[in-house]
């Protein structure tokens, strides 16, 4: 959104931020930090979004053999985003994702919740498990 106010223009972006926690929680953990310390789990939009997810998980020097939290999880009518607002986040289609060969798969009715593989392939799992996770600071800003 722009306007003109005088002779000065201000714009109003959404900057999407990405932040790796090497910490390591169960997914519900994970989104209360997020929540927390940021807005929520890694959203992801696009295809953009996704590509940068994937650099910055490879790119971070701890995460070399980690599996990585993101806000996806199944509510078990369909993939939801951890983000509560459902005219942006809920039901987003994840065509440009690539998921682990035979995934989703809710492996014995306890796969819930989905995490980057250290293939950066997608995975569903136990939202029990203790991973490190990726949260995005979404607030707009006024440039």
């Amino acid at each position: 959104i722009g306007r003109l106010v005088l002779n000065n223009i201000y714009l109003k972006v959404k900057v999407l931020l990405f932040w790796y926690v090497n910490l390591r929680k169960n997914w519900t953990e994970a989104q209360s930090y997020c929540r927390m310390k940021f807005i929520d789990l890694a959203t992801v939009n696009n295809e953009d979004d996704n590509q940068r997810l994937v650099t910055l998980a490879l790119n971070t020097t701890e995460r070399k053999s980690n599996n990585t939290w993101i806000g996806l999880y199944d509510d078990i009518n369909c993939w939801k985003w951890s983000m509560e607002d459902e005219n942006i986040y809920v039901d987003r289609d994840t065509d440009f994702f690539t998921w682990l060969n035979g995934n989703p798969d809710n492996e014995k009715g306890k796969e819930h919740c989905v995490l980057y593989h250290n293939t950066m392939n997608l995975n569903d799992v136990s939202c029990k498990n203790l991973q490190p996770f990726i949260c995005y600071d979404g607030r707009n800003k006024l440039i």
